[in-house]
């Protein structure tokens, strides 16, 4: 979720490109292990061949300043580059010493913190009456002049080079956004693979690594971006969001696996749906049927991948009307990615309903000016399962009893409810000092929807400082309505679908060994031989063997 932010950053902004003052005396290689920063284990080198003791230069420039977010103000910033030298001058004089520049032209009083030496050495550079405004106006061409000279005519100057950096601190404020990333590929891998947060206007790039693209697929907003994705090598692949405007939420999954139904049992009609269908990795299927003269274990049975699935088929009677669930509370609760987070105690007391005049849930938020704190109640949804699956509608109302301990530091509060991280319905904003029952209107939600439903409670505190920034919550409960109009029929659900399925509906029993017991087959699980006198279980593949007998 959005949020609004004050913070600090350091970034470490690294080099891209070298020139050299004379070519044909100054040779450069492994130069890409320059281009980095100065914790680089690995260098470029830079050899003056000349037999004299003639001065050359190298520059290293590039350095990217468009990382830095345009409305952040930078505090400080410091230059940096780790090397050293072999067969270098031992002259003492400044003009020996490196330096920065604006294009080769040395920046004032910029020198480094020491002189090159056999010993490899982090140096900084001084700043000097250097402002940020002006680095970040020279560009591309600011960076850092190595100066190359010969201790003799006898041996090459040799400057190793392991990497150069401004490190940069800065503050910036604004709105930030939430970019999740799930990843339910069991072939795939992703990076970053946790939540990032980025500044409005800003970008982030993924990268995903898969030995095969056409079997996963990439949404992001519940939009197919797979096509999207930009190969960078055989298996490595990446995916950019630029301009960042929105919360975004990314799912990586396996491709769909499909799901065929054959009906060989006379006595059902009207399944739903019938034939095959393809189910996107991690995702639901429902099967649906009817049957009047048919009985669950006796002429109706669920095959699934040659399993007999009877057992988790479920049966609805005929359904036909409005219905209301009442009183359905919260189980559990987790902080919001807010800026600061409550201190929760007695949180039993929230887990009860609006009307409870037990006691209460303290959410604490200690003396903190002008922040805001956030914390997720979420609600238990088992009632669904009581609820046909074919149901996809539902109304939903709140209700939450609270009040805050001190209007003067906590300045607002909000409440609203969510599916997962996103909102839903209106918003209540109603502020006491004493414990009043509020009622928000979450509108209408589906079935994935609310099982994953969510209150989300805000506090902002003001100016003022207290110790006494504090939320009583006496409990929430919400009200779910819903119209069903089913005629009997039977259910089979399939949940987080992995892989293919081959369901047969049949009037015979699986190839497992059943008793008819009373009109009704049973599956017997235990199969037992006599030997030597006594019972000894054995296993169903050695049914054709003589002196078998079931024991019950």
């Amino acid at each position: 979720m959005s949020r609004q932010v004050t913070r600090q950053e350091t970034i470490r902004l690294v080099p891209s490109t070298y020139a050299v003052s004379n070519a044909t005396y100054v040779s450069v290689s492994s130069e890409s292990n320059m281009y980095a920063n100065t914790d680089s284990t690995t260098y470029g080198t830079i050899t003056h061949n000349r037999a004299n003791t003639s001065t050359f230069y190298a520059y290293i420039r590039g350095f990217n300043f468009s990382s830095i977010p345009s409305n952040a103000t930078v505090n400080s910033f410091t230059v940096k580059i780790k090397a050293s030298a072999t067969g270098h001058t031992t002259s003492t004089s400044s003009s020996y010493y490196m330096s920065l520049i604006n294009g080769t032209t040395q920046i004032g009083s910029t020198n480094a913190s020491g002189r090159l030496s056999t010993t490899t050495t982090t140096f900084t550079f001084a700043n000097g009456s250097l402002t940020w405004s002006q680095v970040a106006g020279y560009g591309a061409n600011f960076g850092i002049r190595i100066p190359l000279r010969r201790a003799s005519t006898n041996t090459a100057d040799v400057v190793s080079v392991y990497g150069a950096e401004i490190e940069v601190n800065y503050t910036i404020s604004g709105t930030e956004y939430e970019l999740g990333i799930t990843n339910n590929s069991s072939t795939t891998t992703v990076s970053p693979s946790t939540t990032q947060y980025v500044f409005q206007g800003g970008s982030q790039v993924f990268t995903i690594t898969t030995s095969d693209i056409n079997s996963i697929s990439v949404t992001d907003n519940n939009v197919d971006v797979t096509s999207q994705l930009v190969q960078a090598s055989p298996d490595y692949y990446t995916y950019t969001i630029s301009n960042i405007s929105t919360d975004h939420t990314i799912v990586i999954k396996d491709a769909s696996h499909s799901v065929t139904v054959t009906n060989e049992n006379v006595y059902v009609t009207n399944v739903s749906p019938s034939g095959t269908t393809n189910i996107e990795d991690g995702d639901n299927y429902l099967l649906t049927f009817r049957s009047t003269t048919a009985t669950l274990g006796s002429n109706l049975f669920v095959i699934d991948n040659n399993t007999d699935k009877t057992s988790d088929v479920v049966y609805y009677e005929t359904i036909d009307g409005d219905f209301t669930e009442n009183n359905i509370l919260a189980n559990s609760y987790e902080n919001g990615n807010n800026t600061a987070n409550f201190t929760v105690s007695n949180i039993t007391n929230a887990y009860t309903s609006s009307s409870s005049t037990a006691g209460y849930a303290t959410l604490r938020m200690g003396s903190v000016t002008n922040t805001t704190a956030g914390i997720y109640f979420i609600f238990d949804t088992s009632f669904l399962n009581n609820i046909p699956a074919s149901v996809n509608s539902f109304n939903v109302t709140c209700k939450i009893k609270d009040a805050v301990a001190n209007g003067n530091a906590i300045t607002s509060v909000t409440k609203q409810l969510y599916s997962g991280t996103t909102p839903k319905g209106s918003i209540d904003t109603t502020e006491s000092i004493s414990s009043v029952v509020n009622t928000i209107d979450g509108g209408t939600w589906t079935r994935s929807e609310l099982n994953n439903i969510r209150l989300y409670y805000t506090a902002t505190t003001g100016s003022t400082t207290s110790s006494y920034n504090n939320i009583f919550f006496h409990g929430t409960d919400l009200t779910v309505s819903y119209s069903c109009h089913e005629p009997a029929h039977y259910e089979y659900t399939l949940t987080n679908v992995i892989e293919d399925h081959n369901i047969v509906i049949t009037d015979q029993p699986s190839e497992s060994l059943y008793l008819k017991v009373n009109g009704q087959f049973v599956r017997c699980t235990k199969i037992y031989k006599k030997i030597n006198n006594v019972w000894t279980e054995v296993n169903l593949n050695t049914l054709t063997d003589p002196g078998i007998y079931i024991k019950k």
